[in-house]
């Protein structure tokens, strides 16, 4: 297992005085999210230290404040992972790339960097209407064509993806990491950020498909992890030539099987 990945600093990223303009890509500089989220000027370290502020709210108070500094702190790490990983893709394989996104929280297009024209997204069998209006109409604010599926089994036309982003999927991602696989190009990042079983789920599923040589050592972004006080994976894994069972080479042909080889885990930093 890879050690630990540096922490990008969401600080230098963002300016609370910078306004993210309406419409179209415009505003959009590694996630227009993280300029929101940025906006009080608060980095992850700076919201464990308004703790006395607390003293005199009352526990149901205390509560409220401390679940929206919890999902800040979150939406802080998913935009940090997709701006550091999928711009890492970009820089490797090229703009003009399409994504994959996997799981029902939709905040994660904000974050795309410029380069990502298209995304396919995976957003569960409970998806509603709305849950799909809301998605695509996040998708055109951000520059971002989009198709919109209910799970990976739908996935087995989908070819020469640069990226994958799987988010708070309940699951479906780990469950379904084969497909997901098969989608990517050589090189291709997968980034995840996972909660609860989902993220014991997927750390499974990467650890078996390493050991089949799908992808190369996960890389689990233990800084990030150290700020959650619930279970959480976050991290990225690059995706290798090797085809996944079932799926037709570049010439045609069936691909190989995997060896079966087992090769010795380190571990993961999962919390």
């Amino acid at each position: 297992m890879a050690g630990t990945m540096g922490c990008v600093g969401p600080k230098r990223a963002v300016s609370g005085r910078r306004r993210r303009r309406k419409g179209g890509r415009a505003g959009r500089n590694g996630g227009g999210r993280t300029r929101e989220v940025a906006s009080a000027g608060m980095g992850l370290d700076d919201l464990g230290s308004v703790a006395p502020g607390f003293v005199g709210l009352g526990f149901a108070g205390v509560a409220a404040l401390g679940g929206v500094g919890l999902y800040a702190r979150w939406q802080y790490a998913l935009a940090a992972l997709v701006t550091k990983h999928v711009g890492r893709s970009l820089k490797e394989l090229g703009p003009g790339m399409t994504g994959l996104q996997v799981g029902g929280d939709r905040r994660a297009l904000a974050y795309y960097p410029r380069g990502v024209d298209r995304v396919v997204a995976v957003l569960g069998e409970s998806a509603s209407d709305s849950d799909a209006e809301l998605t695509a109409r996040l998708a055109r604010e951000n520059g971002i064509e989009l198709r919109a599926v209910k799970t990976c089994h739908e996935l087995s036309s989908i070819r020469d993806v640069g990226t994958a982003v799987c988010v708070e999927s309940k699951g479906e991602a780990g469950r379904n990491l084969e497909a997901v696989a098969a989608c990517l190009r050589p090189g291709a990042r997968l980034v995840f950020a996972e909660k609860g079983e989902s993220g014991d789920r997927i750390m499974e599923a990467l650890e078996e498909a390493v050991a089949e040589g799908l992808f190369n050592a996960v890389e689990v972004d233990g800084q990030w992890l150290n700020g959650f006080p619930v279970r959480a994976a976050l991290g990225a894994a690059v995706r290798t030539s090797l085809p996944v069972l079932g799926q037709e080479n570049m010439a045609g042909g069936a691909s190989p099987a995997p060896s079966g080889k087992r090769t010795e885990r380190k571990s993961t930093g999962f919390k």
